[in-house]
């Protein structure tokens, strides 16, 4: 699974995220990470478009889980125009892909 092999390539600090624990991901990992995405999803025949990497990038670089509208602030700051049901969709991906995880008790995302 992804989320397992992309763990051994972050750093080993430990952060926590509500009652939520995740490794901290350095900046410079983040390129890494996207690229390792998409080389899984191309593996598979699965379409990892510029959407769902935007999606991926900003919760990695997030230090805290986000829900879907702060994806959109966030995403939006970078000059993006989105709406909820695009980012959802993306997400859906992302979390049947094993890219991500849902945290239901804050209804809010967190890459893996």
């Amino acid at each position: 699974m992804l989320c397992y092999n992309v763990t051994l390539i972050r750093s080993t600090r430990i952060t926590t995220v509500g009652t939520h624990k995740r490794q901290d991901v350095e900046t410079s990992d983040v390129p890494h990470l996207l690229a390792c995405a998409a080389a899984h999803c191309t593996a598979r025949h699965i379409n990892f478009t510029a959407l769902r990497s935007q999606v991926f990038e900003t919760l990695l670089e997030a230090d805290v889980a986000l829900g879907a509208y702060d994806l959109i602030a966030r995403m939006s700051s970078k000059g993006a125009e989105l709406k909820p049901p695009t980012i959802y969709r993306a997400l859906r991906f992302l979390m049947r892909y094993g890219f991500v995880h849902r945290i239901e008790s804050m209804n809010a995302y967190i890459a893996c």
